[in-house]
């Protein structure tokens, strides 16, 4: 019955501490589960002993949570790296593709010329990234 009261209490801070956002958004898990605390000696008059367990629990579980943040913020930022390295694979194969599809309607003429002319376009688009505009 204690245990069920307890979580109760954990909740309902919890709930009534997110009014206080501003001041809990930018706070390390440190600093969030001392302000918690205070909020719960308060509301919930705990004693020394009680403020100090509720203190380390508090601390444990905001270290988690923002372990938890950072693994997710990780996870897509190599989702995002893998996403753009299957995009340019897809490129390269269409680039090939067209190549080939190309090839066998322009003359070999005609083809080299075409070449020709996205290699210096490449070329342009390059040089143009790497100059400064003027």
């Amino acid at each position: 019955m204690k245990k069920y009261v307890f979580i109760i209490a954990l909740v309902v801070s919890g709930l009534s501490f997110a009014q206080e956002k501003g001041k809990f958004k930018n706070a390390t898990a440190e600093e969030r589960a001392e302000m918690q605390t205070k909020k719960m000696t308060k509301d919930l008059t705990l004693t020394k002993e009680q403020e100090e367990k509720v203190t380390a629990i508090l601390k444990e579980h905001h270290s988690s949570l923002e372990a938890k943040k950072e693994e997710i913020k990780n996870e897509q930022i190599e989702a995002k790296k893998e996403r753009r390295q299957k995009a340019m694979k897809e490129m390269k194969e269409s680039r090939s593709e067209l190549k080939e599809k190309l090839k066998g309607v322009l003359t070999e003429e005609q083809y080299k010329k075409w070449e020709s002319l996205q290699n210096e376009r490449i070329e342009k688009v390059k040089n143009h990234k790497i100059s400064p505009k003027e």
